[in-house]
Parts: C-alpha cells; structure tokens; sequence
C-alpha cells in the first residue's frame, strides 16, 4: 500500500511538472507572437466584388447618398466624380469653389452631405458649400479665419465637427462648429495627449449619417471614441490589437516652430468608415492566426460593433503594396473603397451588416 502510494505521488509529481513545463512553453512561444491577438474570419462574407477604373490616383470618396458614390480629388477641387453602387456610369460634376490656389488646394477636402456639396479650405477653417439642385451658385457658410482644422466632417447643413490644435494644451482637440452661437463649442477632453499631442492625437474622425454619433479612430494606438453630436463622450473602445501607446518620436524644430516626425511612426489603424451600427477599421497590424503571406497580399478589414464597441470579425480584401487603399465608405451592405486608380464594391452578405 505505501509502495503504491509512493508511485502514484510521484506520477503525480511528474504530470504536475509536465504541465507546469508544457504551459511555461506555451506563454514563451505566446510572447514571441506578433501582435498579442487574434481574429475572426467567418466564410462567405461577400456576395460580389465589382470594381472600375477611376481617371487618376489622386481620388478619394467623397461621400454616398441615395445610391450615389462621390468622388473628389486631391488635386482638384474643382472636380467631382459621381456613380453608382452597381457602377453602371461614370459622370464628371464640375464645381465653382474659389479654390485655385495649389497650396490651397493641397489643404482642400471635398465633402457632401444632405444633398450639399462642401469644400472646406482647412488653413482658415474656411467653408464653401453648394447646392446639388443648382451647381452654378457657390456661397461662403462659414469663414473662420483665426482657427485652422485638419479633419473636418459635416454633422448637418449647419454644423461640422474639426479637430484643430489648442494652443493653452499644445495638442489638438474636437471642436464643434455651428452657423449661429455660440460659433464654437471647444472640447479639450475627447483627445487625450502622449507624446506630442499633434502626432499622437492623430486619426480618422467619422460621422455615422444615421446616428449623427461621431467617432474618433486613433492612428497610432488601438483606441477608439464614440461621441454624441454635442461632444459628449459615450464609450470609449480598444481594437483588439494591444498597442495602448503611440510608438512614434517626433523632433522639435525651435526656429521654425514646428514638431515633425523623426522617424517612421509604428501604424496601427489606417482608415475608417462607420454607418448603420457598425464601425470598418483598416488595421495595419497581422494578428497572432493570420500567415504572414496572407497579410501581404491582402489588406484586412476589422469590424466592430457601434453601439458598444465590441469587435465582430474580420475580412480580407485586394492590397497593392504601391497604392494602398486611400479612402473607403459604407452604405447599407456595400463596403466601398479606392486602392490607386480602382474603386471597389465588396457586397456582404446581408447576414454580417446590421
């Protein structure tokens, strides 16, 4: 009997040792894996992938609305592209901004919203708008010359939400921009600062056209903020990657007054769309379950639930590594995007959009 207990105690012993081994082997070879997560890639999201060539590289989504797609371009303010969501056509709308300038025109984006198409000039906060019923007539809707933006989204025909840089924080903020007063609406506790507050405050900054719910995709860490039309912070969320903190560095140049980047920031989310109650994140990051020559060949596409910020799944979609994708769009269950000189349809499957 006691010979058999001392067996069995030390059988014991041993399998306690070989677990206690075989875990302490699987943490170490966790901790060498890329990125810390993992995704979910459920088959069949898409029904069909159509696609056509646009006349440039220079473009950029615009805007959808009714089933039309709208497309801008960088270097020309003046020139709209309109289609449709089965890319039946392809017509050219030409615009009267008085933006003429390159400079200008470089710091230029081209939006529409409600049946308006608005050009605003970023250095002065200056916003142009016209009427898709009468292109002809252009009228200045706001002009803000002490105040310079670098995102700007249109909330109604009234209100745009910009983020431009606060000078008592030295970093940037939300600032809500209305026609009547107050004019201003500054909230200095959306973005939070890490380094330099200008590049670590960097990201997409979205408008949901259904929920008029603004969200705020950080660039360079795994963070994203869903506010209400005043501001108002509802939740604040994590992409599932781990990268809490932005890894960038950044030199100040004292005689110029200026803080660049000094050397390659490390990307975590490149772009975003949001409509209905789902957010699409273009991540830059491979997860843990995902072959590196997968990653390569294609661009992924993280989406996350809206309302509450939990992650959904993922998919894959074409990835040149010369023209990545520049700007993409969601409406109802059509994911829109432009890589170089191609836009793309991916419809999903109506079971994935809600």
């Amino acid at each position: 009997m006691y010979r058999k207990t001392i067996i069995s105690l030390i059988a014991l012993f041993a399998g306690s040792g070989l677990i206690v081994a075989i875990l302490y082997l699987y943490s170490a070879d966790a901790r060498s894996l890329k990125n810390g997560f993992l995704r979910l890639y459920p088959a069949h999201v898409f029904g069909r992938i159509t696609q056509r060539t646009l006349p440039n590289r220079t473009s950029y989504i615009i805007g959808v609305e009714t089933g039309k797609i709208f497309i801008g371009n960088y270097k020309d303010v003046q020139t709209v592209l309109e289609t449709d969501t089965g890319l039946s056509f392809l017509h050219s709308i030409r615009l009267t901004f008085p933006i003429t300038d390159p400079f200008l025109v470089s710091q230029s984006r081209v939006m529409v919203d409600s049946g308006n198409f608005y050009a605003i000039q970023q250095l002065k906060s200056v916003i142009f708008r016209i009427k898709q019923s009468n292109i002809s007539a252009v009228e200045i809707l706001m002009d803000s010359p002490n105040i310079s933006s670098s995102a700007s989204v249109p909330l109604s025909a009234s209100t745009f939400i910009l983020r431009t840089y606060y000078d008592p924080l030295k970093q940037n903020i939300l600032t809500k921009r209305t026609q009547g007063s107050p004019f201003f609406h500054y909230r200095t506790n959306i973005l939070e600062k890490q380094v330099d507050g200008i590049f670590c405050t960097d990201g997409n900054l979205l408008v949901n056209t259904d929920s008029k719910q603004i969200i705020y995709v950080y660039t360079y860490r795994n963070q994203f903020i869903c506010l209400d039309s005043n501001l108002n912070i509802l939740y604040r969320a994590r992409t599932i990657d781990t990268n809490t903190v932005a890894k960038i560095k950044v030199t100040e140049i004292k005689s110029q007054n200026q803080t660049v980047l000094s050397s390659p920031p490390f990307t975590v989310n490149r772009l975003g769309c949001v409509s209905g109650d789902q957010l699409f994140v273009n991540s830059a990051l491979p997860a843990n379950n995902e072959a590196v020559s997968d990653f390569k060949r294609y661009a992924v596409i993280d989406v996350y639930n809206s309302k509450n910020g939990d992650y959904e799944f993922s998919f894959y979609v074409a990835k040149d590594h010369k023209k990545p994708i520049s700007s993409m769009a969601l409406y109802k269950n059509e994911f829109i995007m432009i890589q170089g000189a191609t836009l793309f349809i991916y419809t999903l499957n109506n079971s994935f959009i809600h």
